[in-house]
């Protein structure tokens, strides 16, 4: 039992060091993951070529922006429902970028190495995080947080299960 914990814990941890937050430039705070997957790295990729794409994908892609906190970009918040018809459309197979702005405006959108992924905030504190691959240009996975929480949450939140564990002495 104290293994799994300390697992979890662990886990938990690189959640911390890997959220996205309201600023990107303090990108950091824990979540509870709906989906399992892992963050892309937040370095920038090196520029597509523009030949490779339509107008519409280029236009869309020039919504990227890693500086702005997402709070000034995001203006839609999306009910529950809204955030599980998102991670619906693209079970069934919509991959297209075009396909997923028109059913779903991204207002939001970073760059990685890896690509690009665009912030969806639900009403219930949720945030949904789609990630896009660059070759070919499409989505290759939703990803979809609890609210984040502050470091000091975590570890106060940490403490008290750890204390509740002990006085039952599991650990």
């Amino acid at each position: 039992m104290k293994k799994k914990l300390l697992i979890l814990l662990a886990a938990m941890w690189v959640l911390v060091l890997a959220a996205c937050s309201a600023t990107p430039a303090t990108e950091s705070g824990v979540a509870s993951v709906d989906v399992t997957t892992s963050f892309p790295n937040p370095t920038p990729a090196p520029t597509p070529r523009h030949e490779d794409y339509t107008e519409e994908e280029l236009s869309i892609l020039a919504l990227a922006d890693n500086t702005t906190p997402r709070d000034k970009l995001v203006k839609t918040v999306y009910p529950v429902s809204k955030l599980r018809d998102l991670q619906d459309y693209l079970s069934k197979g919509h991959r297209k970028i075009t396909g997923l702005n028109k059913a779903f405006p991204i207002e939001c959108l970073r760059r990685t190495e890896e690509g690009y992924y665009a912030v969806y905030l639900g009403a219930d504190g949720k945030t949904a995080f789609v990630f896009l691959e660059e070759d070919p240009l499409q989505t290759s996975q939703v990803l979809v947080l609890e609210p984040l929480v502050t470091k000091k949450e975590f570890l106060e939140f940490i403490s008290q299960i750890t204390r509740l564990l002990s006085i039952r002495g599991r650990i």
